[in-house]
């Protein structure tokens, strides 16, 4: 997967106003929503954000990176390899300017269409 990724996004990120304050990945989880939860106690060592609304079956965690290659490396095969252990499905990641979800500059790193 590390392979598909799109890496001008973090160049793009690198260039952009909008990342100077801090940048997060964003991964697109789906799965059962126990499942999901049970992915909450690693997420929450990496200091992700936005943990809520498993209910419906989709999660949308939100974790805080450098914007250096490595970093964004380990945390999206650290992520892949809880998304892989519970059953869960992750279909984008994105690098965002900000936690929140509506007001977020991103770029797409990865898509499962790749």
């Amino acid at each position: 997967m590390i392979d598909e990724v799109v890496w001008a996004g973090l160049e793009k990120a690198k260039a952009h106003k909008d990342f100077e304050s801090g940048s997060w990945l964003t991964f697109y989880l789906a799965g059962q929503p126990e499942n999901l939860r049970k992915s909450f106690p690693e997420l929450k060592l990496m200091n992700a954000e936005n943990l809520d609304g498993e209910e419906g079956g989709f999660l949308y965690p939100k974790i805080p990176v450098e914007l250096e290659r490595s970093d964004i490396e380990e945390k999206i095969m650290k992520v892949c390899s809880i998304a892989d252990r519970l059953g869960l499905n992750n279909s984008i990641i994105d690098l965002d300017a900000c936690p929140e979800v509506e007001q977020s500059k991103f770029f797409t790193l990865w898509t499962a269409a790749n």
